[in-house]
């Protein structure tokens, strides 16, 4: 679930809501105090990847078996109906040396909120799947939904939407004095000077991640928490707490940032 902007109850607002769908192929949208949800569906086949607010635009990464694309929706036209969308551009290139230690890969949509910037972020990891885990939506699209071994984060790798370029790309990034709250919910990209935590714990060109891939045979490792330094290219994990009944399914973790509440 992702929100365009603050909500403002005093009934005035252009506050939206957007959320994805855990099948893959269904978008929710809903702005404050209407009175109904408009829902997008994906095309035949394809599936949708993540989704992000910028303003009154909507930008859903959607891909199928042939190809992977940014799709645009504007929101003022999702008031009588579905928007219409237009393709915006296609998936960053990915880095062969990062593929071939992996064999698997997520992407994420990520905001920097101040600058108005859209950025894209892919996870590379090593996965063990088993048939049975995976799962085919109405549309045909595939997705696993849990894996037999804990995922194993190995890298990853920013860009950064370049709207001065013809036709309009992707430009490869580091964060400087920037980080990043990657999760399965949604995604955060900020300078540390809004963030009002001690600069020796809040490191700059680090990716923070929390994501819950999940895994029958080993539940509790399904939570993963760590920071990857696009500096150095280093992993470090956070200690998880193991729960008393750590069989039961934990939520997706999101991150807040109290100090922009």
């Amino acid at each position: 679930m992702v929100a365009s902007s603050k909500p403002n109850c005093n009934g005035s607002s252009d506050c939206h809501l957007v959320g994805l769908f855990d099948d893959f192929c269904h978008i929710a949208i809903y702005k404050l105090f209407e009175k109904s949800w408009t829902i997008v569906v994906s095309d035949k086949d394809s599936g949708f990847r993540d989704v992000e607010i910028i303003g009154t635009k909507l930008y859903v990464a959607v891909s199928d078996s042939s190809s992977s694309s940014i799709l645009v929706y504007c929101l003022k036209d999702s008031i009588n109906g579905p928007p219409k969308a237009k393709v915006l551009a296609e998936f960053p290139i990915i880095s062969i040396l990062k593929w071939q230690r992996s064999n698997g890969v997520f992407c994420y949509l990520a905001k920097d909120e101040a600058l108005r910037e859209l950025y894209f972020i892919y996870m590379f990891c090593n996965v063990v799947t088993t048939p049975e885990n995976r799962h085919i939506n109405a549309n045909g699209f595939r997705f696993f939904t849990d894996y037999a071994q804990p995922l194993q984060v190995n890298n990853f790798e920013m860009f950064k939407l370049d709207t001065n370029k013809d036709p309009i790309g992707w430009q490869n990034v580091e964060l400087e004095d920037r980080v990043a709250f990657v999760s399965n919910l949604s995604s955060i990209v900020m300078s540390r000077d809004e963030l009002n935590f001690n600069k020796d714990l809040i490191r700059g060109n680090i990716i923070y991640f929390a994501f819950h891939h999940g895994c029958a045979a080993n539940p509790w490792s399904s939570l993963q928490l760590g920071m990857f330094c696009l500096t150095d290219s280093s992993i470090k994990y956070f200690p998880v707490k193991k729960l008393k009944h750590d069989d039961i399914p934990r939520p997706y973790p999101v991150w807040f940032v109290p100090s922009l509440l």
